[in-house]
């Protein structure tokens, strides 16, 4: 509303109260079809979770290839079938690029970051140390400080070919001391361990598919293990898949995380060149297919904007017609009200008018009444009432006549 207009209006909305009333109601009309119009206009904007375990995984995401220490930051490992074969493999999210990987090219390094007394009480005990003995961590809830290892089957094509989900075995531990893997669930329970070597294998835990969880990892004493995991599970058109590889930690800042990739497998991961090799020309197809949706992408991008552009274009018009129909509104009503005080002046001129025009016949009807009655009156002044002449009549008239005759009205003298 420019400043010309504002002034008219506040003059209107102060002279006709009744006006300014209806403006309201007409007004917040239009703004509430208005507001109706840009909702179905424009798309809902989806609200965002702050949760570290939410996460969903590029189907496009490349094939990692070389060794690599990891030391920081967040790993899942879990089965994939993104080369082609259903592998288990370690979703590397750990830089600002995501990488898959054979476990077999990765070591997970527990820094001394991670070291954690042994607790008191009866809670841990399962864990099996002296209270305050020190012990290497990576714990459930992350620490920026240490690698933070879990595990899920959120890999698109598992997620879309798996039926209900996997089972997740520790089946072996080599290493300098015990390994414990527990989880806590939030609720003030008792920790539920997981994995442990003190107990036999193989360990099976069930895992829903779009599944991801981290846990406690408790090394015991610092130096190389590897750790012999097995996944299997049907997917949809009936094949029963499986997997087993071995995941590798390097346990406190002495231990050389080399010494770990120079570690035999024990058998576990034996076909890991030839996997590598599949994953090569797999990680080809999916540059490919990632430069294909990237030209999607920017197809949809650019569909997008033009959609947004439309959308604002529709969104401008919508409010630039109510404030234009809302001032034709306004002065529609103006006029009408300016008609209806224009009608109602001329009425009350007229009857003004009217009433001056009669008051000189009234006044006049009053004078000829007026007359009639004082003729009226003074007739009947002029009659006696005993029907007897009045003085100066006849008699009088006659008194006059002889006096203007020369002779004497008084009484005839005598004789004598």
């Amino acid at each position: 509303m420019n400043q010309a207009t504002a002034p008219f209006l506040r003059t209107v909305a102060d002279n006709n109260p009744n006006l300014s009333r209806r403006f309201a109601a007409v007004f917040g009309s239009l703004m509430a079809f208005a507001m109706l119009l840009i909702s179905v206009a424009l798309p809902g904007t989806a609200l965002a979770v702050d949760d570290n375990l939410q996460q969903t995984i590029d189907p496009n995401q490349q094939q990692g290839v070389g060794h690599v220490v990891l030391e920081q930051g967040h790993i899942d490992f879990g089965p994939t079938l993104a080369t082609g074969k259903w592998k288990i493999q370690i979703h590397d999210d750990t830089g600002d690029v995501s990488y898959w990987r054979m476990p077999s090219d990765v070591v997970m390094h527990v820094n001394d970051k991670a070291i954690m007394p042994m607790p008191s009480g009866d809670t841990y005990s399962f864990i099996g140390e002296q209270p305050g003995t020190p012990l290497w961590v990576i714990p459930q809830t992350q620490n920026p400080d240490v690698v933070w290892v879990g595990w899920n089957t959120q890999e698109p094509r598992v997620m879309d070919q798996l039926q209900r989900g996997m089972t997740l075995s520790l089946e072996g531990v080599e290493g300098p001391g015990d390994l414990d893997v527990y989880l806590e669930n939030g609720n003030m329970g008792a920790p539920q361990l997981v994995w442990s070597n003190k107990k036999p294998y193989p360990q099976d835990s069930w895992i829903e598919v779009n599944a991801h969880t981290h846990v406690n990892w408790i090394f015991h004493k610092q130096g190389v293990y590897k750790v012999k995991i097995a996944a299997s599970g049907d997917l949809k058109n009936g094949q029963h898949v499986s997997d087993t590889d071995t995941l590798r930690f390097a346990v406190g800042d002495a231990t050389d995380p080399q010494t770990a990739f120079d570690a035999a497998d024990s058998g576990a991961g034996q076909d890991d060149a030839a996997a590598n090799a599949d994953a090569q020309k797999a990680a080809q197809e999916a540059q490919q297919r990632k430069a294909l949706a990237a030209k999607k992408e920017a197809e949809r991008a650019a569909a997008l904007a033009k959609q947004d552009k439309a959308q604002t274009t529709l969104l401008v018009g919508v409010i630039v017609a109510c404030l234009a129909l809302a001032i034709l509104i306004i002065v529609l009503l103006v006029w009408i009200q300016g008609r209806r005080s224009k009608r109602a002046a001329m009425r009350a001129a007229e009857v003004k008018l009217a009433a001056r025009s009669a008051t000189p016949w009234a006044k006049a009807d009053g004078d000829s009444k007026a007359d009639e009655e004082a003729g009226a009156a003074a007739k009947t002044d002029a009659k006696p009432a005993d029907g007897s002449a009045p003085a100066g009549g006849p008699g009088a008239a006659s008194g006059r006549a002889s006096a203007s005759g020369g002779g004497s009205a008084g009484p005839k003298p005598s004789d004598s």
